[in-house]
């Protein structure tokens, strides 16, 4: 058995993603509040405003709200005649000199006085941090939100449940229903994207593949402006403990070739973790899907390779080199796994004719994400007794923990008759641009009632072997905070 020792260095980061204002020797303690016992839960009166940001367009329109009545419950903030579903809460007990805002050098000591420790209340909805409570003490306290400061006072402890009506499913084609989600965003609002590109395989003169190769783009515009686009040539993304990066690597030693990947925090304090790889032959990876916390990659081992995979892998992103990865019933429950067996049987019993399955024992973690028609979907394989692979469609939508945000909010047959080369497209939360690759380049459109422009604002050109393989949005004032972060990236 050959062993090979692969020491990878882990960088710490304190860029909270979304937000990214939390640095670690500011704060003494993080909790998840218990969703029976949210301390902030009810109906706040507004008492004043101040407009930290001086670029607000409607000034009027926030100052107007005083006197009305932000509503906070378990799972859903009302504020500034928005409302947000589904949002989570974090708890944390932080210093005075806690940046609430790093943009606009806002500190917790220019809010409260004399008090060395005051708990503080991330509101996360999508994965996007939207604002910031600050508990001054039971009934008062301080909600920072996209370059505003709310000063509020509790009138109640328990808030009415917000209700939501949605629109109706729209069917963008035969196989795909979408249902649109509301866009809680201000159409004029900041909106960036981290794009991951990923530059698949060629055959060299000697016969040989290449390795993959990737790249992120960020894409923003602001002031109703497009906004220069930024690249590093490897993998960005944001996390909401930071912002990371991934770089693939491949060890060759003695005819052994051995791809593997290093992931990190952006700028942290550095710890080392040993992690001892036993192997006899070459192992070949290639990253399909990237989120907060999850990876989906394709893997070959064997000493053959033809740019064909043997088996997938969807792993967590802190276990990224971990050789098993997740299996479906980890992350779904009982009538998932049930829908993933009948899906297996069904492609191998198609595959097979009348020949007898039994000898094929299901692989619950044979699957990943990729992208078919605009939508990220769940593909499992089959591995055959012939050394061949069997891909096949798992009716399953991903979770939340898998994909925050996922939704056209242009049917894809619309986007096909407009574009007829389309290959891939994305549309921002707040129905502000889309994005659309071609074989050969990206167009940025805006979009107006829900349909997008006849010219581009933005054309990016790329190779025509180059795939998506991960779209993070930012909204509002994060839009600055993840752009600052990128640039500063090296």
């Amino acid at each position: 058995m050959r062993k090979i020792i692969i020491f990878l260095l882990i960088g710490l980061f304190t860029l909270n993603s979304g937000c990214s204002k939390v640095n670690s020797r500011e704060i003494q303690s993080i909790n998840a509040p218990s969703n029976d016992s949210l301390i902030i839960e009810g109906n706040w009166k507004i008492i004043d405003i101040n407009l930290i940001d001086d670029n607000i367009e409607n000034k009027s329109e926030i100052l107007a709200l005083k006197n009305e009545t932000i509503n906070i419950t378990n799972n859903s903030i009302d504020i500034a005649n928005k409302i947000y579903k589904d949002t989570s809460y974090k708890l944390k007990l932080v210093n005075a000199s806690y940046n609430v805002s790093y943009e606009f050098k806002l500190k917790i000591s220019d809010i409260i006085k004399d008090k060395e420790k005051i708990e503080v209340i991330t509101i996360i909805y999508q994965n996007n941090i939207i604002g910031e409570f600050i508990i001054d003490n039971d009934n008062k306290g301080y909600l920072y939100y996209q370059g505003i400061l709310f000063y509020l006072n509790k009138t109640e402890s328990e808030a009415v449940e917000i209700q939501v009506n949605k629109e109706s499913f729209e069917k963008t084609n035969e196989d795909e229903v979408i249902e649109p989600e509301f866009i809680l965003e201000d159409y004029n609002s900041p909106v960036g994207v981290m794009l991951v590109l990923k530059k698949n395989r060629e055959l060299n003169d000697k016969g040989n593949y290449s390795n993959e190769s990737y790249r992120t783009l960020w894409i923003s515009m602001y002031n109703g402006n497009i906004q220069p686009v930024l690249e590093k040539n490897y993998i960005v993304f944001p996390r909401m403990n930071g912002i990371w990066e991934i770089n693939n690597k491949v060890l060759d030693e003695n005819g052994i070739h051995y791809e593997y990947f290093n992931a990190r925090k952006i700028d942290g304090d550095l710890y080392k973790i040993d992690e001892i790889y036993n192997f006899e032959s070459s192992i070949y990876k290639n990253i399909t899907f990237i989120s907060n916390d999850y990876i989906s990659m394709e893997v070959y081992e064997g000493d053959n390779f033809q740019n064909k995979f043997q088996r997938y892998q969807t792993i967590p992103i802190d276990n990224i080199n971990s050789n098993e990865g997740l299996k479906i019933g980890d992350i779904y429950s009982e009538g998932e796994v049930n829908q993933y067996e009948i899906d297996y049987k069904v492609a191998l019993t198609e595959y097979l004719k009348d020949k007898t399955i039994s000898a094929y024992k299901i692989d619950y973690s044979n699957f990943k994400l990729d992208r078919v028609k605009g939508k990220w979907v769940l593909i499992g394989n089959i591995k055959l007794q012939n050394s061949d692979s069997l891909d096949y469609r798992i009716n399953i939508n991903p979770l939340k923990k898998l994909l925050n945000y996922d939704t056209l909010l242009i049917s894809w047959k619309e986007l096909k008759a407009q574009t007829p080369f389309l290959k891939d497209a994305f549309t921002s939360p707040n129905g502000r641009i889309a994005i659309v690759q071609l074989e050969d380049k990206l167009l940025a459109y805006e979009i107006k009632d829900r349909t997008i422009n006849s010219t581009p604002i933005l054309t990016i050109e790329i190779e025509e072997n180059e795939e998506i393989i991960m779209a993070e949005w930012a909204n509002g004032d994060y839009v600055k905070y993840w752009e600052s972060a990128f640039k500063n990236l090296k």
